[in-house]
This record gives structure tokens, C-alpha cells and sequence, in this order.
């Protein structure tokens, strides 16, 4: 990779992490759209490929110490890539067509998401440098709503426990049970 020559590349389909794509996080004063992708160790070579070899091209013999922007589960295998940019990226769907604004689905943690990514090269000084991947475009392949995310809260359904009798949360009130203390005992929620 030469100065100023950016290789730019489609990710696999992987599962969003920390996702701040519909708006910019705006934390440290930085406005800045970012995601993690959590990738399979195999779909995710060609990828890890092009950033160790875009860190030799940019920095030769000190390639090994620079920053790739990616983590490797100890567990899974599976491969975490940090993305972001200053810039609002586009945005497709899973056939392709670009998706306007006002349509685009607001997108949490577990939405399935192909990303476009342009590699770049930072050198802040001799300990802090490395290859970031820049988003470009976005591929929404299964968008997660916040709704989705606490449907079940990921629990196994369970015969013959507890069932609650209203689940709306606009009936849900704070009650204290101590109220109806019949053992005439402090309550540790009084």
C-alpha cells in the first residue's frame, strides 16, 4: 500500500457490536459512526490478510507492532474488526438497493451487516500507529431493533415456573410488598 493509494473492501456478513451508525457518537467531543463486526475466523481472512499486508506496505520492518484494528476470540476464534468514520455512511439492502434515510431501520447490537471498508494508514508517533478500516457503505442484511433485543432477553422458556399474569410494562408500578408484611417484620424495601 503506497501513501495515498487506499484499498478498500467488502467484510463478510458478521453480527454488529457497539453499533452507532443511524447517528454519530459524539463522546471525547468526536463525532464519529462505528461499529464492531464479529466475523467467522475463515470468512474473515481475506480481510486480516489485507491488513497485514497493507501494515508491511505502509510500514516494513515495524509492520508487526502496528495497530490492525482487529481482536481474535480466545474462545471462538472469531474475529472482532473495529470500524469508523467521520462521515455518514450509505446504506443498502440485502439485495443491493440503496436505502433512503427516511427509511433506513435504527440498527442495535446483533444486526447482521456487511461493511465497505477503505483501509488507512495512521502514524501518530513511533508507539501509536497502525491501519484503521474507515466505513464506506453499509449492507443491512438482518436489521436489529431495540425491540428486538428484549424479545425473551435470550431466555429458554421454562414449563411449569413462574407466569407472570400482565407483562404490559405500562402497568408495571413500583409495589412494596412490605405492605403486606404478614409476618410483621421489617422489610429490607422499607
Amino acid at each position: 500500500m503506497t501513501k495515498n493509494t487506499y484499498q478498500v473492501l467488502t467484510t463478510p456478513i458478521g453480527r454488529a457490536k457497539y453499533v452507532w451508525l443511524n447517528k454519530p457518537d459524539t463522546k471525547f467531543g468526536q463525532e464519529k459512526y462505528k461499529t464492531q463486526l464479529i466475523m467467522d475466523p475463515e470468512e474473515a481472512q481475506p480481510i486480516v490478510k489485507a491488513l497485514q499486508s497493507a501494515a508491511v506496505a505502509e510500514f516494513g520492518d515495524k509492520a508487526s507492532e502496528a495497530k490492525l484494528g482487529f481482536t481474535t476470540d480466545v474462545d471462538t476464534g472469531e474475529i472482532d474488526l473495529k470500524t469508523a468514520t467521520k462521515y455518514e455512511p450509505k446504506f443498502f439492502d440485502s439485495q443491493g438497493h440503496p436505502i433512503p434515510k427516511a427509511s433506513l431501520p435504527e440498527l442495535f447490537g446483533g444486526s447482521r451487516l456487511a461493511l465497505r471498508v477503505k483501509l488507512y494508514p495512521y502514524n501518530v508517533n513511533t508507539a501509536n500507529y497502525g491501519i484503521t478500516c474507515q466505513i464506506m457503505a453499509v449492507q443491512i442484511v438482518e436489521a436489529l431493533t431495540s425491540s428486538d433485543n428484549m424479545e425473551g432477553a435470550g431466555f429458554d422458556r421454562v414449563d411449569g415456573g413462574f407466569v407472570a399474569q400482565d407483562t404490559s410494562f405500562s402497568s408495571a408500578g413500583v409495589t412494596t410488598p412490605a405492605a403486606d408484611d404478614s409476618f410483621g417484620e421489617a422489610s429490607y424495601l422499607d
